[in-house]
């Protein structure tokens, strides 16, 4: 039998079982580091999943509750049901998950398309892997005191700061600066597009996620959270600190949000009030250029931490 694939994303633990005689094919290099054969820590947030090659289930008939031009969400007796969007007129979705209303388990059925023969060899492309698993860990995250942010984020001086913005405020270009700055030998990226926030024991942490932007940057580290700062555009380099109500109302547009479950949305809103009042926030204005990443470690050091 194939081996399963097994994930850890900012705690959240999967296990992923393929299809009987037909492995996964290669994860790739985005999700190297998120990929472990150590069992889920006791007590620790668990999804485990089943692939199958069995027919896409017919939704015709299910409740739909949540729909974007990239996946829809059924809602059945026994649970859930997420579709990805059809790949065209009269064809099937790629993938479809029925899962229990945890979210911690369920079956995911792979359309033929996801097949790969090579050699007389068939493999089948993850369906978890890069749409799925951020559903999933937004799911298993929204009452557990963890959110998923549009950002970029960095370890500098041993702490994550995070850049939060819109598509086009500048989260790659930033990643890009910092890739190439060489500026400081103690900063590492984790992530060029999506940040997972959460409330642990220790406090506020900062979690790298593979779900990459153009930069590709992907890094299954994470650090306690040491600011936030919220990116704009500008003719020159300046930050500056924001209210706690300033930036509720620049983080809300930028988290992943279950608005179709009333209780999780209140986790998540919940986990926001928790970030903006526990995490000093500041406005970027920018320019894509080196001097941008000067600013931040001179920022970083000038807030007491190495760079």
């Amino acid at each position: 039998m194939p081996h399963p694939t097994h994930l850890e994303i900012a705690g959240v633990h999967f296990v992923i079982r393929p299809p009987a005689q037909c492995p996964f094919r290669d994860a790739g290099r985005i999700y190297r580091s998120f990929l472990t054969e150590a069992p889920a820590p006791r007590g620790g947030l668990r999804v485990a999943l089943d692939t199958t090659l069995e027919a896409v289930p017919d939704t015709s008939r299910l409740e739909r509750v949540f729909e974007t031009p990239s996946w829809t969400l059924f809602r059945e007796d026994a649970g859930y049901c997420l579709a990805q969007g059809p790949r065209g007129p009269d064809l099937p979705p790629p993938w479809l998950a029925r899962f229990d209303r945890s979210f911690s388990r369920g079956t995911v059925h792979c359309d033929e398309f996801l097949i790969h023969e090579e050699d007389g060899r068939r493999s089948v492309v993850n369906p978890v892997l890069r749409r799925l698993d951020q559903l999933l860990v937004m799911y298993a995250l929204a009452a557990r005191g963890g959110v998923l942010v549009h950002s970029t984020g960095a370890i500098v001086g041993g702490r994550a700061y995070v850049f939060a913005g819109r598509s086009g405020a500048g989260k790659t270009t930033l990643a890009r600066l910092f890739a190439a700055s060489g500026a400081a030998k103690d900063v590492v990226l984790l992530s060029d597009d999506r940040m997972v926030l959460r409330t642990t024991e220790e406090g506020l942490e900062a979690f790298g996620t593979p779900w990459a932007g153009e930069a590709e940057v992907a890094l299954n580290r994470s650090a306690p959270l040491a600011g936030i700062l919220f990116l704009h555009h500008g003719a020159s380099n300046e930050i500056r600190p924001i209210s706690e109500r300033e930036a509720v109302e620049q983080i809300l547009p930028l988290v992943s949000m279950p608005w179709h479950d009333r209780d999780m949305t209140a986790g998540v809103l919940a986990t926001c009030d928790a970030v903006v009042s526990g995490t000093p926030a500041f406005e970027f204005h920018f320019r894509p250029a080196d001097d941008a990443i000067t600013a931040v470690l001179d920022f970083v050091r000038q807030r007491g931490g190495g760079a």
